[in-house]
């Protein structure tokens, strides 16, 4: 199953509508905004795998997104990205729905990391995924986030193992959303 969402043809507010900071780590993890964040423009692709063959486990990829917030301002953008990282900082422990079986599923930070995508500020978060309807495998939200310019770039995946999301992944997504604009 695949959703797509964009903030539309034309460009939003710089107001600030959504504060990270006031979000729970639940709200925060669980929903892919594309508007309210003070950003001009965004769009995300989520991938839900409806039918996960639990037999090729650890290779079973449960879900994915990629996401991009364009903002009016690299400084904007920068602000976003560092109050992203906050928040993962923040959030260690927590549990949400599980909207697959109506139950419960923990997530625990193992890691988050600082690297560099292209030249350009990125960090990784991995964590591990407790899911109550299957409580005898562990799988891993694997999330990165990359600042370049004034546009912040997500990829995130849940499967059964904890590798990093690929740079290469990421560059391409970053190429691609900039071959779409003229820069100035």
């Amino acid at each position: 199953m695949t959703q797509r969402l964009n903030s539309g043809n034309r460009l939003w507010s710089t107001r600030v509508n959504i504060k990270l900071s006031k979000l729970s780590c639940t709200d925060f993890e669980q929903y892919i905004f594309v508007a309210g964040f003070g950003n001009t423009a965004g769009s995300m692709d989520s991938v839900n795998n409806p039918n996960p063959d639990l037999s090729s486990y650890p290779s079973v990829v449960l879900d994915g997104d990629q996401a991009v917030l364009q903002f009016k301002t690299a400084a904007a953008a920068a602000a976003f990205y560092n109050q992203a990282q906050a928040r993962y900082k923040q959030c260690t422990a927590f549990t949400e729905p599980d909207p697959a079986d109506n139950t419960q599923l923990e997530l625990t930070l193992r890691s988050l990391s600082t690297t560099t995508v292209s030249k350009n500020k990125a960090f990784q978060v991995n964590q591990l995924v407790d899911f109550a309807a299957v409580p005898a495998l562990s799988f891993y939200a694997n999330t990165a986030v990359v600042l370049a310019g004034a546009n912040v770039y997500t990829i995130d995946d849940v499967n059964g193992t904890n590798d990093p999301i690929p740079a290469s992944l990421l560059g391409k997504l970053i190429n691609r959303v900039q071959a779409l604009y003229q820069h100035h």
